[in-house]
């Protein structure tokens, strides 16, 4: 193959010990020449694909992924096409492993086969990757929240949280953590940071399971006053939901405010 022809005259040019000029232009000149034939090759799989031979284009790129081990296409087209068009997920995996082989410092090489680790629950493989993410871009939001999911996933609650607060650091207002950062304080038995991440919620986007959420953990709680007042709010959010009237009446009752019982006792009745 021409492929091979050049690669190998290059490998030899370039151990000359004082390379002339018009050599180092023979170089320079082969070395485009490799790449084109190479690029001939992987296009050729590309067109097969386009045409439904799946069989011809793996071959195709598994030829250019030989032919050049630091070429990240052809690899990645196999990982597409045994994880999206033949659903064999084990065959991407390997793939995907042969990638990482080949690029362990590439990040989204690293995170690819840790979310291939993920979606299969081995979090044992997974964390490490996204460990060695972390180290690389501290502040990649995507890459915490899957390492957060992971150690959640694994019932290590402290360094899920540990990973969850360092998110938020960076996005005080990403949706996700926040209800990941819930989630973790929940299983943490942590009543009051779960209410602290239920109300920065709600100050974002006014929901009905987000007051659901406040008014029964406020309930369990016995805080009263606070109950009554997000039972309100709620409420005038829903004046078709007869939950928020009971809790209103329900703190009512606990604070003595007779008042405030008889007025939403009136609008429970009202309620169809």
């Amino acid at each position: 193959m021409a492929y091979e022809y050049y690669d190998r005259a290059i490998k030899i040019m370039e151990k000359y010990e004082k390379p002339t000029e018009d050599e180092l232009a023979a170089i320079r000149d082969m070395k485009k020449r490799k790449l084109s034939a190479w690029t001939r090759v992987y296009n050729k799989g590309i067109e097969e694909l386009n045409a439904g031979n799946t069989q011809q284009a793996i071959k195709i790129f598994e030829q250019a992924a030989e032919m050049d081990p630091t070429e990240l296409k052809p690899l990645n087209m196999l990982v597409n096409i045994y994880q999206n068009e033949l659903k064999d997920m084990e065959k991407a995996g390997e793939y995907l492993f042969k990638l990482y082989e080949q690029n362990p410092e590439n990040v989204e090489v690293i995170m690819n086969l840790g979310a291939y680790y993920y979606n299969k629950q081995d979090f044992e493989k997974a964390i490490p990757l996204f460990e060695k993410v972390k180290e690389k871009e501290p502040t990649n939001i995507k890459n915490l929240l899957v390492l957060t999911d992971c150690y959640y996933a694994s019932g290590q609650y402290d360094k899920a949280k540990n990973n969850i607060q360092l998110a938020l650091i960076i996005e005080p207002r990403n949706t996700d953590a926040l209800a990941t950062a819930y989630d973790i304080a929940v299983k943490m038995d942590d009543d009051e940071a779960a209410l602290n991440y239920l109300k920065q919620l709600l100050d974002i986007k006014e929901d009905n399971i987000y007051y659901e959420n406040i008014v029964i953990l406020l309930n369990s709680m016995e805080r009263w006053e606070e109950l009554a007042n997000y039972a309100q709010k709620w409420h005038k959010f829903d004046e078709t939901n007869k939950m928020p009237v009971q809790f209103v009446i329900l703190a009512a009752q606990k604070m003595k405010n007779k008042a405030l019982e008889t007025e939403y006792t009136n609008i429970l009745k009202q309620m169809k």
